[in-house]
């Protein structure tokens, strides 16, 4: 396995591409491998083990080192939906716009699905919509503790875009960047789990799922790369990533 991996990972591994083409490598020499339950240890090692890791710690570069565990992932999954809802609560001008992208959005938790649905029902009714009757709408409907949870000043201080006083263009920008990386981390989710799927049958077929999944992250942040190195990183809270 050592000699495996160095052969490949040895190399200089920097961009998307490079990581992909890694990862095409290791998996084309496992699956050479006649006896299945050796090709099935090498793919745990290689593959789930240290390909993984080596991701995981490009991703974590600059980042604080308590650094996503299930717990951090889920509270950023819940704080990237606030974000979104705060934006279109303070910025109902944008509700409209973006009805069918908050349509397609997959919110982390119920009660947050819940909002979501909410605004799309009252924007289906009121197409004027404005922000007292929407906030009016929020509080009949049963979500008045929410509401203010998500409506907290702190929230602001870490992205401002979502605030009452930040302009419209930049709500708009705001929007759209976090979106982005809702979708992104619904993908690499996805993808994951495609990843054990083939772990498990190592097909063709299955392979070229996880290959699939893995081009679309890869287009994903070749779309949005302006947007991340324009657009401000929020100060972490709390020792946890802000988004």
């Amino acid at each position: 396995m050592d000699i495996v991996w160095e052969a490949e990972a040895s190399r200089s591994i920097v961009t998307p591409e490079q990581r992909a083409g890694l990862e095409q490598r290791l998996v084309e020499r496992i699956r050479g491998i006649a006896d299945r339950s050796v090709q099935s240890e090498y793919f745990n090692e290689l593959i789930w083990n240290r390909l993984r890791k080596r991701r995981r710690n490009s991703a974590a570069k600059g980042a604080p080192s308590a650094l996503r565990s299930t717990g951090d992932v889920d509270q950023m999954l819940i704080r990237r939906a606030e974000v979104l809802l705060a934006t279109l609560i303070n910025h109902p001008q944008l509700i409209g716009e973006e009805a069918e992208s908050l349509a397609n959005l997959e919110l982390p938790t119920p009660e947050l699905d819940r909002f979501r649905q909410e605004i799309l029902n009252i924007i289906n009714s009121y197409p004027d919509l404005d922000g007292a009757l929407l906030d009016r709408h929020l509080r009949k409907t049963g979500l008045a503790e929410k509401l203010t949870g998500i409506l907290r000043a702190g929230l602001y201080d870490l992205w401002p875009f979502a605030g009452p006083e930040a302009e419209l263009g930049a709500a708009r920008v705001g929007w759209k960047h976090m979106v982005a990386l809702v979708h992104r981390g619904r993908m690499e989710r996805e993808a994951d789990a495609a990843l054990r799927e083939f772990q498990m049958a190592m097909t063709p077929e299955n392979w070229a799922r996880v290959e699939g999944l893995r081009q679309q992250i890869r287009q994903n942040e070749a779309d949005h790369a302006d947007d991340d190195a324009a657009w401000p990183a929020p100060a972490p809270e709390s020792g946890r990533l802000p988004h």
